[in-house]
């Protein structure tokens, strides 16, 4: 390496370690010092973490990392990882506590610059980065609360403590810039301390819901003579209802598997309502068909499942296709 190459003390190290290895890998190339337009390209692709997490060469995605480059890439100022974001706040979890977690946004929006900044940087990252990852910290408050809040719903203390901690951080809050995302978080926050479980409750449209289809004679029903899409319409609605109802907590370790404690309510109910419904109309489907001894209404009525099925393509009702 040329001995004669000075490092520009106003560029962060980490950069000048970068430009090293890639003059070094690249024979024949001559060291300089870097651009303007380097400079700053470095101040806004800093990440004080960056060493600390690991990246898959091939897609990109994050493989592994510490909490705290972790939490760095869930508020990144320079990029959105929108599937990362999803993923973490599903299984913080494993790995973190809800407390350790709303300790760590509260000071990553509290950020300070490096150490390793000039005055001159310092300046520019307070201008142009701090606002883009406190504005992040709040989205990705928000998302939780909204989206992924799994703590206990109801007089739990703890819950009622960390929601009243993120609610008196919000309360602090006074750039004009960040006010909208304040008040919008602040709102979520009220709705969890009320109890609410679904704050973005899907509300299906009932004004273009088609007109039953129903048997004429209502007081002894009889499963020939229910029409098959009404069936079909039936059986989806059921179905939809307990599905929307699961949570992603639910699906992480296979918790619908564990043993129920006594005085405890068990893990995944609504992953085990779905399952038992599922096994229910499995058993119905298998006692309409065996319900006839003759062969030929047996036939009729396995013909009339299969229309069923058939029909349920429409709605889109996978479940009850396989049941059918």
């Amino acid at each position: 390496m040329n001995s004669d190459f000075k490092a520009d003390s106003r560029i962060p190290q980490i950069h000048i370690i970068q430009c090293s290895v890639i003059a070094m890998n690249k024979p024949g190339r001559t060291e300089r010092k870097l651009s303007v337009s380097q400079r700053k390209l470095s101040i806004s692709q800093h990440c004080e973490f960056s060493d600390a997490i690991v990246y898959d060469e091939d897609s990109e995605l994050v493989k592994a990392g510490t909490v705290a480059a972790l939490v760095e890439h869930l508020t990144r100022h320079d990029k959105l990882d929108a599937a990362f974001n999803r993923t973490f706040l599903t299984t913080y979890k494993y790995f973190l506590t809800t407390t350790e977690l709303v300790n760590l946004l509260i000071d990553r929006f509290e950020c300070t610059p490096p150490v390793i900044f000039n005055p001159v940087q310092i300046a520019e990252w307070s201008s142009r980065i701090k606002p883009l990852v406190r504005i992040r910290v709040l989205n990705v408050f928000r998302q939780w609360l909204e989206s992924f809040w799994i703590e206990p719903i109801g007089s739990d203390a703890t819950t009622t403590q960390e929601l009243l901690k993120i609610k008196s951080f919000v309360y602090r809050i006074t750039d004009a810039s960040e006010a909208a995302a304040a008040r919008q978080l602040l709102s979520i926050i009220q709705c969890r301390l009320e109890g609410v479980v679904d704050i973005k409750t899907f509300q299906a449209s009932l004004s273009n819901a088609p007109k039953p289809i129903l048997p004429r004679k209502l007081n002894k029903i009889q499963f020939m003579k229910v029409d098959a899409k009404e069936l079909a319409r039936q059986l989806t609605i059921l179905e939809a209802s307990m599905f929307r109802k699961i949570q992603p907590a639910e699906l992480l370790n296979k918790a619908w598997q564990k043993k129920n404690v006594v005085s405890v309510p068990g893990p995944a109910p609504n992953v085990r309502a779905s399952i038992r419904f599922s096994n229910q109309l499995s058993n119905w489907v298998v006692a309409l068909v065996l319900a006839e001894s003759d062969l030929k209404k047996r036939t009729q009525v396995i013909g009339h499942l299969i229309n069923v099925a058939s029909v349920s393509q429409s709605p889109v009702s996978c479940s009850t296709i396989v049941q059918s």
